[in-house]
């Protein structure tokens, strides 16, 4: 009875998994089914006969395909998954049935060789290439949409038989042809562009992906999008210089088109000897006969050309160096651009509402009420800091302490190696990411560690010394796939780290521990490997006596698995640990082990200085929540005695965290929140846009469409206001009054002991190595193993080093021999 109820939660997780992707899979078959007239029309037919019966409503008939068969799909998924997603962990290995079946097709000409490589063998195992990913469910099935460009200029050969155009009349419609298409597919690239960047974004879960990860697809459909557009924008210009009349007139509207309900269609604009004049009794523009424009064609080219404009600026802010540049200034234009993008975009062509409304209904949905939670969080004082440790010697690097409700302490242990956004109003209204762990000893304190780099780092730094501590705000926690699942599926585990980079491993090894313990003995993984290259002293020995002795504790007692743990110090490092050691008279070269309280080795420290200024402690209670280890600083802190205190609150978890709770009930009123919030959205924009589909062609009716996509974000974050005002009412969690007292230390961990002993455990070894590490190195232990896994966190010149010499033995012949994971270094 017990191993059914663990089967059942763990096959429904499947379930929903294999869901997301069948019901992705389809919305592609049916884009690919688009540019088929043959294909199109029998799939369009059966949808209309079994949903609408036999009707003849033109709106039926226009939108029935698109609403079915792509648009959504999904949207459908994703409520069925707020419904039966719960807390158990996806499998590491869900394709294993796959390689079963590639494990049969032979690998080479002999047994023994065939029997080596399919022994060593991890195909479709580790982390999955979200490059391929992007290519095959964005890139792909967009650009197909070009195929559609043959069919196209063969209508405009058709239309210029019947109407006998001249040469240039053709080769201005087959143009015109041609930029319609390329500007279709570039809408159609943005039709579920949010999710990835959705706020818990439940798709993003029950597929096990992390949100950093999945950005790709995000940026991959932006760049297609642009692509496109621009060849819409490019071709339409081309129309517009070879055409008989000044460009001007192209898209500047006469004074008698601004008119709110004036008639498009009556008061044409007749250009054919380069002169203007209104002609109420012509016919719609650009058919057969003489050439003329009217006020919806100029209004057409206004709205494109100014959604072109801003989608340029949007796009050159958008790219990598001006990113790394000024991420602030890149996240608030891309929200702003991005907004005006989409409303020029409906404007300029209302038919488009209809594919960015899923996309932007699924954000507002999962985003609007998790930014009510932070705004309600603003004025309640924000999360309860408990303690901030500034590192001496560390480069600047601070680890912050937060205090955690239950229900968050317990969602970070299920799933390690999770960040959470950080948001200082004071500061910046942007949300910036930090990596948290707890400690094993204190499992509901959240802790995060980071070097102040940029400038929101530093004024965080600087709020230190303000009167009153600055209200901070977490939301959480976002993830990917479950990173202790995946250690376990390997039977050799290296893990390769960059200065803070190690921060996803202070949570991941002691689970993996953990979990290896309780397999008494029948886990898979037998060896853990820490190779970790830094060059600031401070930060080494905070972490190696804070975290990575009770590590080699725990390794030892399990005696199952042996924890090996190698730092790699820089030039710098190396300088500064040579004055430490001339001064302890020990030498710089050796793998040496460290006695804690009771006498037993377990761990190295870097040697201490004999200068009593290294050994100095200052602990005082003030209002921040980072300090900056810089002279200024310091010296502000040591003038403040004074405790401060503000109100504030342990850390929750977002509402609308996918995968909250164990029991499918308790997802219910997420469920119905979301489900009615999501399609109530959909139906209003759906229905408000058919009403005036059937009114004359005037600005009014082009407008409405934008007009009520405006109103959307007020809908949905009325609804968020309103579910986060029940919930602190039902749950009575406005809390009272009540000193939020921290303390603020300046940490010199290279102090916390006087001697260093050489020794080797038996389950746990440590060793120091001067300079930077070589790939052979690093992977020295893995070579070794037979399924080993690879999991790294560091800059990108370590990263493409390592991932260069797994790729030697990696091939796309069905052969893997290193599984390689990657955490993201920078956001």
């Amino acid at each position: 009875m017990l191993e059914n109820s663990k089967i059942w939660p763990t096959a429904s997780r499947l379930v929903l998994y294999w869901l997301t992707i069948v019901t992705s899979l389809w919305v592609i078959a049916m884009l690919f089914a688009w540019n088929s007239s043959q294909a199109y029309d029998g799939i369009h037919t059966k949808m209309v006969d079994q949903f609408f019966g036999s009707t003849t409503d033109p709106i039926i008939l226009a939108w029935s395909y698109d609403l079915l068969c792509i648009l959504t799909p999904l949207l459908v998924v994703a409520c069925i998954s707020h419904l039966i997603l719960t807390n158990v962990p996806l499998p590491a290995d869900t394709l294993a049935w796959l390689r079963k079946i590639f494990s049969i097709i032979p690998l080479s000409s002999t047994a023994d060789e065939g029997y080596q490589i399919a022994k060593k063998n991890q195909f479709l195992k580790g982390e999955v290439n979200f490059h391929v990913i992007a290519i095959w469910l964005v890139a792909i099935p967009i650009l197909s949409q070009l195929t559609c460009i043959p069919a196209s200029l063969e209508y405009a050969d058709t239309e210029a038989a019947e109407y006998d155009w001249d040469a240039w009349r053709v080769q201005r419609e087959r143009t015109l042809s041609v930029s319609y298409t390329c500007g279709w597919a570039g809408c159609v690239a943005l039709s579920w562009f949010l999710i990835p960047v959705a706020r818990h974004s439940v798709l993003l879960v029950a597929m096990g992906w992390s949100p950093v990860h999945a950005l790709r697809m995000h940026i991959v459909a932006g760049h297609i999008s642009f692509l496109l557009v621009f060849i819409h924008a490019l071709t339409m210009l081309i129309v517009w210089f070879r055409d008989p009349f000044p460009v001007y007139q192209q898209f500047v509207p006469p004074a008698e088109c601004w008119a709110w309900d004036a008639n498009f269609n009556d008061e044409a604009i007749s250009i054919t000897d380069n002169s203007t004049s209104v002609n109420e009794t012509s016919t719609s523009s650009l058919q057969g006969g003489e050439l003329e424009i009217d006020c919806a064609w100029q209004f057409y080219n206004l709205t494109g050309l100014v959604a072109m404009t801003i989608f340029t600026m949007l796009w050159v802010s958008s790219l990598h160096w001006f990113r790394r540049r000024n991420y602030r200034l890149f996240y608030l234009l891309h929200v702003i651009f991005g907004s005006l993008v989409l409303l020029c975009a409906v404007l300029h062509y209302g038919y488009l509402i209809m594919f960015f409304l899923p996309s932007i209904a699924y954000y507002l949905a999962s985003t609007a009420p998790t930014l009510i939670q932070a705004l309600a969080a603003r004025f309640r004082g924000g999360v309860k800091i408990t303690k901030v440790l500034a590192l001496e010697d560390a480069g600047g690097c601070v680890e912050v302490h937060v205090a955690a409700s239950l229900e968050a302490a317990n969602a970070l242990n299920r799933n390690a190696s999770q960040f959470v956004k950080l948001c200082v109003p004071k500061l910046s209204v942007v949300w910036h990411p930090f990596t948290v762990f707890t400690h094993p000893e204190d499992p509901q304190t959240l802790r995060f560690l980071f070097r102040p780099l940029g400038p929101f780092t530093q004024g965080l730094a600087n709020c230190l010394t303000a009167e009153k501590r600055p209200v901070t705000i977490l939301d959480g926690f976002y993830g990917g796939p479950n990173r202790c699942n995946q250690v376990l599926s390997h039977d050799c585990v290296t893990i390769v780290a960059g200065g803070v980079g190690i921060t996803p491993f202070l949570s991941m090894i002691p689970a993996a521990l953990s979990a290896i313990e309780g397999a008494r003995g029948a886990a898979m993984t037998k060896s853990i490997s820490l190779h970790w290259a830094c060059r600031e002293p401070g930060l080494m020995s905070h972490v190696v006596n804070t975290y990575l002795k009770s590590f080699q504790k725990k390794a030892a007692s399990i005696r199952s698995v042996k924890l090996e743990i190698v730092i790699y110090c820089t030039q710098k490092v190396e300088e500064a640990l040579k004055e430490d050691v001339s001064a302890s008279g020990t030498a710089l070269s050796f793998t040496t082990h460290l006695n804690d309280d009771t006498g037993h080795s377990s761990a190295f420290d870097i040697p201490a200085s004999s200068d009593a200024s290294h050994s100095s402690k200052l602990s005082v209670s003030v209002s921040s929540s980072i300090l900056d280890a810089d002279a200024e600083v310091a010296e502000a802190l040591s003038k403040m005695t004074e405790s401060r205190s503000c109100t504030s609150f342990p850390m929750e978890v977002a509402r609308m965290m996918p995968g909250r709770f164990r029991n499918i009930l308790f997802n219910l009123p997420l469920f119905v929140f979301f489900s009615g919030a999501l399609w109530a959205g959909f139906a209003i924009i759906f229905e408000t846009y058919h009403l005036h589909e059937s009114e004359e062609l005037n600005f009014k009716r082009m407008a409405s469409p934008a007009f009520f996509t405006l109103l959307l974000p007020i809908f949905y974050f009325f609804a968020g206001f309103c579910i986060e005002g029940a919930v602190l009412f039902l749950h009575k969690r406005w809390p009272s009054e009540h000193a939020d007292d921290f303390e603020v230390v300046r940490h010199d961990a290279r102090s916390d002991e006087a001697a260093m002993q050489e020794s080797v455990a038996e389950f746990s070894t440590f060793e120091l190595v001067s300079g930077r590490p070589t790939a052979e190195q690093l992977l020295r232990t893995a070579k070794e193993h037979e399924a080993p896994g690879v999991f790294m966190c560091g800059p990108v010149q370590m990263i493409d080093m390592v991932g260069r010499e797994t790729r030697k033995e990696n091939s796309w012949l069905g052969r893997t021999r290193f599984c390689v994971y990657e955490e993201p270094f920078e956001f």
